[in-house]
């Protein structure tokens, strides 16, 4: 994709006024985006989100809530049908037909399926709504009568943020919301979220901010009262800044199955090589005490994501 842009950009450059790639001549980036899948989790989210930012995507369009189509002779429908739950007679959210509905498009040509993730679900719903909202307003023939569009539409009227906005800043409710949450609660802490982002505190213009060993343990608590499944083989043991002479950042440590694994949080221009880069930091595995195991690994990535989206709801409240 990066050397299709490039080249795009390259002949923008020499046909001026005449070679424009994107849909009606716009300069941001429009491409052909499959955003979800069944199986898409909060984690592709994070990754595809801001990549796509990265790479100059609109703050609003249907890229946002484009979904899979899957058709009965391709493939994919027979990975789907051999996976229990992924396929369904009919779709489980009327969001999911709104693409086939604004592209004038068919929904019934396509074989109805379920999210595998709720959480995945629960954001795609509260989006493809918010993107509604901003294109057509309250009166949107598509999601009329529908009771989770009113709510979505009278917060949006007020929200003045994009949808791109509240996407990241919904990812972020999500990720760190506790196991028995409710969507239509987490709605509108993702458009404070969102508000705070577009008034420069949380999501952009602290992430060059020095952590904190105070915030990163707020955050850590803050998971273990909320999600205690996230320390399911992970017993925290300490959270300490990375002792001098050694570069600035926090240092957790963790038992795990009787081991000691101990993780730096550098500052995200560090040139340690890492094995997770969020918005705040870079994660690097101290040699001493390295992860072992690929399920560890994965746990433990899952487990820091959650601490980035507490430290930017931390960085929100102060």
């Amino acid at each position: 994709m990066d050397e299709f842009l490039a080249l795009t950009r390259r002949w923008e450059a020499l046909y001026p006024g005449v070679f424009k790639p994107f849909k009606a001549g716009h300069d941001k980036v429009e491409l052909g985006l499959i955003l979800f899948t069944p199986w898409t989790t909060l984690a592709d989210l994070r990754l595809n989100l801001t990549r796509a930012r990265e790479r100059g995507f609109p703050e609003q369009g249907d890229w946002l809530y484009s979904n899979l189509h899957i058709h009965s002779n391709a493939p994919i429908y027979q990975l789907a049908r051999r996976e229990r739950g992924v396929l369904a007679r009919r779709w489980p959210d009327r969001g999911m037909g709104y693409g086939f509905y604004k592209n004038q498009g068919e929904a019934g040509a396509a074989v109805p399926w379920r999210f595998q993730s709720p959480r995945a679900a629960d954001f795609f719903a509260l989006v493809v709504r918010f993107c509604a909202a901003d294109r057509e307003g309250a009166a949107c023939a598509f999601f009329r009568g529908d009771r989770g569009f009113r709510q979505v539409s009278r917060l949006y009227a007020r929200a003045r943020v994009t949808p791109l906005a509240f996407a990241q800043a919904l990812l972020e409710t999500l990720e760190s919301a506790p196991p028995h949450y409710r969507r239509e609660a987490v709605l509108p802490q993702a458009l404070a979220l969102a508000r705070g982002s577009v008034r420069g505190a949380p999501l952009a213009a602290d992430r060059a901010a020095p952590l904190e060993v105070r915030v990163v343990a707020w955050a850590l608590d803050r998971l273990r009262e909320r999600r205690p499944e996230a320390f399911s083989s992970l017993d925290l043991q300490g959270v300490e800044a990375v002792p001098a002479p050694g570069p600035r950042g926090i240092r957790l440590t963790f038992s795990s199955a009787g081991r000691k694994v101990v993780v730096d949080l550098l500052e995200r221009t560090s040139p340690e090589p890492g094995f997770l880069d969020s918005r705040f930091f870079r994660a690097v595995y101290l040699k001493e005490a390295p992860v072992t195991s690929a399920q560890q690994r994965q746990q433990l990535a899952s487990l820091l994501r959650l601490v980035d989206a507490g430290v930017a709801r931390a960085r929100t409240a102060a």
